[in-house]
């Protein structure tokens, strides 16, 4: 009952794709786990760290996946009629074209780089298409990032609020994760958009996406290399 999508690992090269980070998904027909309800994979309230110390942040699942990608409407072509995805918007993320997808609970964010300097150009460059963000929704995205780049993480970019006139409003930060992926904290304060002033979506929200082929991200394998696991 799932279906596995292989993408590029960034701690791999262009050419080394076939060892890549992995993106598994359950199918629609497969049980959920007992107790957990649809979309929610994980939820880290009370869970400790290395040190034992609690931590205070609560993610309670995945927001969204950004894929990094060299044309993001060859992909959204491949995915949509070879997954069944649907394009619920489209936009502009740090001078970067960006397209939305979604099936079920999962929402994809392809994004490819306008000009040489651009992170998704040079992240292309040197993995090809593959994961660069992972959206983790939680309910302070503020205190999320505060306290992992207390805990070590290094700070990509700072909490900041998308707002769009209907009065939905996104507070985001990232921080780095491993190899080339960050991890973006997501907290939703109002409405359904999926990030106000940025991403340009047909209807008030997102709403259910795409087919029925596919229903939630189950988890990610993470290829690193020798000595850093």
């Amino acid at each position: 009952d799932t279906a596995l999508v292989v993408l590029a690992e960034p701690a791999c090269t262009a050419g080394e794709q076939d060892r890549s980070h992995a993106l598994l998904v359950r199918l629609r027909p497969g049980e959920r786990r007992a107790g957990q309800p649809a979309g929610i994979t994980k939820t880290a309230r009370s869970s400790e760290n290395r040190s034992g110390k609690e931590m205070s942040v609560e993610i309670r699942q995945v927001d969204h996946v950004e894929l990094y990608v060299g044309d993001a409407q060859q992909m959204t072509f491949y995915l949509c009629h070879a997954f069944d995805f649907e394009v619920l918007g489209q936009g502009s993320v740090a001078g970067q074209r960006s397209v939305l997808l979604g099936q079920g609970d999962i929402r994809l964010l392809l994004t490819s780089g306008l000009r040489a300097d651009q992170p998704a150009t040079g992240y292309v460059q040197r993995h090809g298409d593959g994961v660069a963000t992972i959206g983790l929704l939680t309910d302070d995205a503020e205190k999320a990032f505060t306290e992992a780049v207390q805990r070590g993480a290094r700070p990509i970019a700072q909490p900041r609020v998308w707002k769009r006139h209907d009065g939905s409003e996104v507070v985001t930060a990232s921080v780095s994760g491993f190899g080339d992926v960050n991890h973006r904290f997501v907290q939703r304060r109002e409405g359904e958009a999926f990030l106000p002033g940025a991403i340009d979506e047909p209807t008030s929200g997102p709403g259910p996406g795409g087919g029925k082929l596919l229903q939630t991200v189950d988890h990610f394998a993470v290829c690193v290399p020798a000595g850093e696991l």
